[in-house]
């Protein structure tokens, strides 16, 4: 496998669709982050692009690589050990605590052949993240709630340190999932940098609904919407059920309430992701895609600590 490094991979005609909102998305991520892009060479092309930042909430170094990949290419990721070699020679002098590799595809039933054959190559790296997406159509009515012992409202101030505390735990999932080793100093530096991020909690781009039992907060959902180029996408922030609450179908119901304010504010299409290695993760993903889900991609990481990126083979 061969690597070439390119200035700006809108002169790739071959690999770049400026029609693809897709690329587009990539597009301006890469260039907020002043990435390097890349392309991945072996029978066919294979482009990606990386660059380190810190996590704001951590605030350990990080590297992001994505790549994107075909039909054609995903058998090749097994065989990625020069890539990381490379990776890490340009690393070098860069105090990199993790470092996640994405893998990007519009072809949903690859991501099964994408985590044999990569996992298959990298044993040590853990998956960590599922990413997908859902267009909303204007159309679909939400379904009426036939559980009176819960009500589903809108946010309001008193629910903000519920609300906080949710968020907090739900960082505190997804790094552990990533293979950090969490103290007891560290969770609660953690709780401090999402207070720091999220309040004021309610903005005008961010949507909250928090499902109660009388009085009782039992959970909530928030989206935080972004302008992309060509359409109004809103990240799912975090949806939380409080353990206690759980196994009743709450979290379904704030979610069907939610895609249904999303909706009324001309929101095009949701995002959000599943955390690897939890206990439903496998029930989790099967409902969300009945429910119209798209997984579009999964990420990997390795704790570094010092070590080198790849094994020897």
């Amino acid at each position: 496998m061969k690597i070439r490094w390119i200035d700006d991979i809108r002169r790739e005609k071959i690999l770049f669709d400026p029609n693809n909102q897709e690329w587009v998305k990539h597009i301006e991520i890469s260039n907020e982050f002043n990435a390097y892009w890349f392309i991945l060479i072996q029978n066919s092309s294979m482009p990606g692009y990386y660059f380190t930042s810190v996590n704001e909430i951590s605030e350990e170094n990080e590297c992001y690589v994505h790549l994107f990949v075909t039909d054609k290419t995903y058998k090749y990721l097994s065989n990625l050990n020069y890539v990381f070699k490379n990776l890490e020679e340009r690393l070098k002098g860069e105090e990199i605590k993790i470092i996640y590799v994405e893998f990007i595809s519009s072809l949903e039933n690859l991501f099964e052949n994408i985590h044999n054959n990569f996992t298959c190559g990298f044993p040590e790296w853990k998956s960590v993240v599922t990413l997908l997406e859902k267009p909303l159509c204007t159309d679909e009515k939400i379904p009426r709630n036939n559980n009176s012992e819960f009500n589903i409202r809108e946010y309001v101030p008193s629910d903000e340190e519920n609300i906080l505390d949710c968020l907090t735990k739900a960082y505190i999932t997804g790094l552990s999932a990533s293979g950090e080793k969490l103290s007891e100093l560290n969770a609660k530096k953690i709780e401090t940098k999402v207070r720091e991020l999220y309040i004021p909690l309610k903005n005008e781009n961010r949507i909250i609904l928090v499902c109660e039992k009388g009085k009782e907060f039992c959970g909530h959902i928030s989206y935080e919407i972004n302008e992309e180029s060509t359409e109004k996408v809103a990240e799912l922030l975090d949806v939380f059920v409080l353990e206690k609450f759980q196994s009743k179908g709450l979290a379904r119901l704030l979610s069907q309430y939610g895609e249904d304010v999303c909706r009324r504010r001309k929101i095009q299409k949701i995002r959000g992701n599943i955390v690897s290695n939890s206990e439903n993760e496998e029930n989790l993903l099967k409902n969300l895609k009945q429910s119209g889900w798209i997984v579009i991609s999964k990420v990997y990481a390795k704790l570094i600590g010092g070590n080198a990126l790849c094994q020897s083979h």
